[in-house]
Order: C-alpha cells, then structure tokens, then sequence
C-alpha cells in the first residue's frame, strides 16, 4: 500500500497520445498490484462534462467573453478536484489525469488568443492563483511533445471541435500551443517532457519508467 496517494498528469497537444500512454500506465499499474483511477480534466465530472459541451459547441446561440470562458474552466478544474482528485489521494490512489487547468493556465490559445495575459490578468485580479495553490498539486507532470503536423494526422482531428480554424491556421494554433507548452514545461520541477514523436511503445516504456521510479 502506498503511504500517501499521488497525483500524475499526462499533457500535450493533440494526437500527442495522451489517452494511449495514460491506458498503458493504468493497466501495467494494475498488473503490478497498484491503485490506479484515471479521469481527465475536460469531462471528469458531471458538471465538466456540461460546461465543456457549452464552451466548444453548446446550442444557447450566445457568445461568452474570454474572462468567462477562463472562470468557467476554472470551475470546471475546481469540481475535479474537489470531488473526484481529493478524494482518491486520500484513499491512496495514483491519479491519472489527461490534462489538468491547475498547471496548464496561460496555454490555451482559442481562436489565435494567447491566454497568458488574460490568465495572469484574472488571476492577479481575483486571487486565482493563491486558491489554486492550495488545491491539489500533481506529482509528476508528463509533457507528451509531438510535432503538430505528425499529431493532428494521428488523431484525424483538422475539423473536430467547432472554434478551431480551418487548415493551415489549424496548424498554425497547435505550433503555438506546442510551444507555450514547452514554455511552462521549462520552468517546472515536476514535469518530464517526453518525445512522442517515437513509436507508441517506446513512448510508453519510457513513461512507466519514469513513473515507477517514484512510486
């Protein structure tokens, strides 16, 4: 039995392999008599599930601010938290999450807007910051790193989410999200960047690897 549970959160762009990656850790954690949950930050609850689905494609025929659109994510990340993140370090778990609000403030770049400034600007402005810091901290952050071209072929996914931009745009908001990304992930002791341009199983030995060693 572990002494305290953990948090492990895989990130990346799309077609980065997040789901693949975080399916192998879980079920060679399991093989090897550990206490494994996966959830993900955009649907991990009820409520994520709703607000996602309003914020990427909902039918109310409204526009919403970009201030909004960030306080809502962050209520979306705070119910993940609090009542599926929590609860399950505290029972022991190792948590696996696809994503996680908490690290990732300041990356998102929607419709070629760079978040970092509206992030810092809400977060200076409302004390975001300090409540998240008290909140649930991951113990390892696995930085998937794929090129945007390889990655959006993998996952098929130029037209799935309707505010993306069409074509060459596409690509050109994933280039930048790739590399805010890389930005935050150089400054941050807890996080390991990965090559996931390797074939899948290379990609997941290493990230078991690196995984074992801290449990």
């Amino acid at each position: 039995m572990l002494e305290k549970g953990k948090l492990i959160v895989f990130t990346g762009i799309k077609g980065a392999g997040k789901n693949s990656v975080m399916g192998f850790i879980n079920d060679e954690l399991l093989r090897l008599g550990k206490n494994p949950l996966m959830t993900r930050e955009k649907k991990g609850t009820r409520l994520g599930f709703e607000i996602h689905h309003f914020l990427v494609g909902g039918d109310l025929g409204m526009e919403i601010s970009t201030q909004a659109d960030f306080l809502l994510r962050c209520a979306k990340h705070m119910d993940l938290c609090q009542n599926i993140i929590q609860p399950a370090i505290a029972r022991n778990k190792i948590v696996l999450c696809n994503g996680f609000l908490g690290w990732e403030i300041g990356i998102d770049v929607k419709q070629q807007i760079n978040f970092t400034h509206i992030s810092n600007e809400m977060v200076n402005l409302i004390g975001i910051g300090s409540f998240f810091a008290d909140f649930v901290k991951p113990d390892l952050i696995i930085l998937l790193d794929v090129d945007p071209g390889t990655g959006l072929t993998r996952s098929n996914s130029w037209h799935d989410e309707v505010f993306f931009q069409k074509g060459e745009d596409n690509l050109n908001y994933y280039h930048q999200l790739r590399k805010n990304f890389l930005c935050i992930e150089a400054g941050n002791k807890t996080a390991v960047r990965i090559n996931s341009n390797q074939p899948l199983e290379k990609v997941q030995q290493e990230v078991l690897d690196i995984i074992l060693n801290i449990l």
